[in-house]
């Protein structure tokens, strides 16, 4: 017999001794079952990110559209803005003044002849006499103001 002692334990060794590992085996029904299950989430996730996507552009279609609407509406509206400003600056211009005061009332520019200078050498004082009108005065007043206001 060998005495050296790694042989006897090599030899020693029974098969009961050894360990045992086993392989666990998932059944065909169960590793087809786990892969529809996630087949199924995988499905579920892409097609929950393909409708957030979709939903996503359709907003921001919306949103661009009523851009360019509001943009429109802005174009016009500066449009009409500059068309008012030039309307209203021919309007106080001073050639259409002018053109309104002689064609509308009769008004000429003043002639030479027209000008009257007063020389005054004394102060300019201006008495008024405190003076009670009685309703008699009132109306006599009132038909001369009446008379040129329809005389001119």
């Amino acid at each position: 017999m060998k005495s050296n002692l790694s042989y006897n334990y090599q030899n020693n060794t029974s098969v009961e001794e050894k360990p045992v590992i086993k392989k666990y085996v998932a059944s065909k029904a169960k590793i087809r079952r786990r892969k529809k299950v996630k087949s199924v989430l995988l499905l579920a996730y892409i097609t929950i990110i393909a409708t957030s996507l979709i939903y996503g552009k359709v907003k921001l279609a919306e949103v661009n559209s009523d851009l360019d609407k509001a943009r429109d509406t802005y174009d016009e509206m500066m449009y009409e803005y500059e068309d008012l400003q030039m309307k209203a600056s021919d309007i106080i211009s001073i050639k259409n003044i002018e053109d309104q005061a002689v064609n509308q009332y009769g008004m000429t520019e003043v002639k030479p002849n027209q000008i009257v200078n007063i020389v005054v050498s004394e102060e300019n004082e201006v008495e008024v006499e405190n003076k009670d009108n009685t309703i008699f005065d009132k109306i006599s007043d009132w038909f001369l103001q009446l008379k040129e206001y329809i005389l001119g």
